[in-house]
């Protein structure tokens, strides 16, 4: 919308607000300025209007009206609103009543109607005359940067400029009184016949008015808001308003994105006032008369519909905009009417034209635009501990556990191929393809797809794990299990030749992650059945009846044992029966070393036979404060007993 200064000051007090406060006011609750434009006044060289362009947020369309726009700029910096026309009112009611008085002998024809939320109106326009429209017109509509056509046309735009509404112009060469007219729904493609000639495709759901049950008159969701020619001296006026944002009929319309974009600004409360607008400005500026009779829907359960209530708690502005202390006077600001407040809560009576409230945190977030989002406290999150439960706990040991070993963890799909299912297997009902039609029972599949390809891409040992869930159907039940799956080759960190012992090597990888979780004890079964293991090079791990995995070689069917030259090892573990209540960590005990090196010497001896080795050591250790520790290492026998000592020295 593009808004005169200076035209605000004609219709509202501005007081001494200056053009920086004017813009950072509007740029703070969300109504960008984008330009700033000046232009001297026709035939005044000393005064200049500055032109501000602002932008209109998308909730906020009845902005973009006249009526509505004035009423949020007077909210906002608390100015007076000079209602002119009100306060001339008074002086020439008497004339207003003569007039009102006259409308009561108006002829009425009744548009009979089955729907109940559909409201028309409609009135005759007799003797036309084309005039020029008004200079005060002309320049109201260059305010809205509407092109003036200097002719009827002109109030047309106007009046939706200030209330949004929109008529529908009609030669009413169709509307006698001795016709019927309902409104009726489509149930087949029609073709509509405009006044200029075009026609349109009216698909079904669109809701039209016939005459006669024949031709069809009048669309809903069609406005034809321009003179179809001058030559004719009777218009029928149309009104008519539909509740768009509810949409309750679920009617189609002609052309929805124009349609959509005007009913959206129009308000059931302002169907009166345009219209009474209209018709007294083309009355004023005798462009015709209007003709005693009026076309309309009369449903009794058509009425406007109640204003909204909504409550707000107090501690949410706290929680959600850390603040303490409540400024009653920004509701006001925000036009909300506050109609009651306990200890805990307020109540708000929101206006129909507010259709962008409908939620307590629509209400927060109106508060938030008036303060400035700028001028908000940050609110930190606090610091507290982090308590893992026991599981998470475990799958983190189980993880530092093989990446430290040299292994890469995967994630991979819990759905699997149609074609790799058993008669455990659990299908989905629905499923998308399938590829993804049953639950997966093991992890080992993916694992040595993973390792396949990875191996003939590269050619380099790459060891994958993975920790996840797997499914079957046992006993016409349905059993979930968390399991730890591997695929690796060994050694990791060199390429030393096969040997008999690799086996007994890699399998102590499974028994060092067993013995963190206390099994020192298992029994080890050499008969596996599990079609993905070595039939003879691979065992079942048990412990008291509870079996605990599975380790081995992989099945010599699998195409990948071509391509490797050394074994490939698989393993599965139950994660059940690996608990972190049972994880043993053994507590390293501190030495503390000397900071001298020791010092050890080789010493050779003759002594004679009859000398005690005991004596010796002795004398040693008297004569010797640094000496630690003394050993005997070999004598033998020459002519006499000949002795090596070796002494060691701190």
């Amino acid at each position: 919308m593009d808004y005169s200064l200076n035209n605000l000051n004609k219709v509202s007090n501005l007081k001494e607000l200056t053009l920086r406060e004017f813009i950072n006011s509007l740029n703070l609750i969300g109504l960008e300025v984008d330009e700033i434009s000046q232009e001297k006044e026709s035939n005044k060289f000393i005064l200049e209007n500055i032109n501000c362009l602002i932008k209109i947020p998308a909730n906020r369309q009845d902005l973009s009206l006249e009526t509505y726009f004035l009423q949020e700029i007077v909210l906002i910096f608390f100015l007076e609103l000079l209602n002119i026309w009100n306060r001339f009112q008074k002086k020439y009611l008497f004339l207003l009543k003569k007039k009102y008085l006259q409308t009561s002998h108006y002829k009425t024809i009744v548009i009979n109607s089955s729907f109940s939320k559909i409201l028309t109106y409609a009135v005759e326009i007799t003797d036309f005359k084309n005039f020029s429209s008004p200079i005060w017109i002309q320049k109201k509509l260059k305010n809205f940067k509407i092109t003036s056509n200097n002719n009827i046309q002109d109030i047309f735009n106007l009046v939706i400029a200030e209330w949004g509404y929109e008529f529908n112009i009609i030669i009413p060469n169709s509307f006698t009184e001795q016709k019927k007219y309902v409104f009726e729904r489509l149930t087949k493609i029609e073709s509509f016949y405009e006044e200029n000639g075009k026609i349109q495709k009216l698909l079904p759901g669109t809701i039209v008015i016939r005459e006669d049950n024949q031709k069809i008159i009048s669309v809903l969701g069609f406005v034809n808001s321009t003179f179809p020619n001058f030559n004719s001296s009777n218009y029928l006026i149309e009104i008519c308003f539909y509740e768009i944002e509810t949409n309750p009929l679920f009617i189609s319309l002609v052309n929805p994105k124009t349609a959509l974009k005007n009913f959206r600004k129009i308000f059931l409360e302002n169907l009166k006032f345009s219209l009474q607008r209209l018709l007294s400005l083309i009355e004023i500026l005798e462009y015709g008369k209007l003709k005693p009779i009026k076309y309309f829907t009369k449903n009794q359960e058509f009425s406007i519909d109640s204003k909204k209530i909504l409550f707000l708690e107090k501690k949410n502005f706290k929680n959600f905009l850390n603040i303490e202390k409540i400024d009653e006077k920004i509701f006001q600001k925000a036009g909300l009417k506050l109609i009651c407040k306990t200890q805990k809560l307020y109540f708000f009576q929101i206006p129909n034209s507010r259709k962008d409230l409908e939620r307590e945190i629509d209400l927060i977030e109106e508060y938030s635009r008036y303060i400035g989002y700028k001028n908000f406290t940050e609110i930190l999150p606090k610091k507290q501990r982090t308590f893992y439960p026991e599981k998470t706990k475990q799958i983190f040991l189980m993880k530092d556990f093989f990446l430290i070993h040299g292994f890469h963890e995967v994630i991979n799909n819990s759905m699997q191929d149609f074609s790799s299912n058993t008669l455990s297997s659990l299908f989905l009902l629905n499923p998308l393809n399938k590829e993804l039609s049953n639950l997966r029972f093991s992890l080992l599949p993916k694992l040595i797809d993973v390792f396949s390809t990875n191996f003939r891409l590269s050619l380099i040992e790459n060891n994958f794990f993975e920790i996840g869930r797997v499914f079957k159907k046992e006993n016409e039940q349905i059993q979930e299990e968390t399991k730890v799956s591997g695929i690796f080759q060994y050694p990791f960190l060199n390429n030393q030749k096969d040997s008999s012992l690799e086996w007994f090597s890699a399998f102590g990888i499974i028994e060092s992650f067993l013995l963190k979780f206390g099994y020192q004890n298992y029994l080890k079964q050499d008969s596996v059945s599990f079609e993905f293991f070595h039939p003879t090079r691979s065992i079942l791990i048990k412990n008291n009846k509870k079996i605990l995995g599975y380790f081995g070689q992989l099945h010599p069917t699998f195409e990948i044992n071509s391509f490797s030259k050394r074994p490939i090892y698989i393993f599965e573990l139950n994660l059940s029966y690996l608990k972190y209540s049972n994880f043993y960590s053994p507590i390293n005990v501190y030495k503390e070393f000397s900071k001298y090196p020791t010092i050890i010497k080789d010493l050779s001896f003759s002594i004679d036979k009859t000398v005690e080795f005991e004596k010796i050591r002795l004398l040693i250790q008297t004569n010797c404060l640094y000496l630690k520790n003394i050993y005997f290492l070999i004598f033998f026998l020459i002519k006499k007993i000949i002795n090596l000592l070796m002494l060691e020295f701190v």
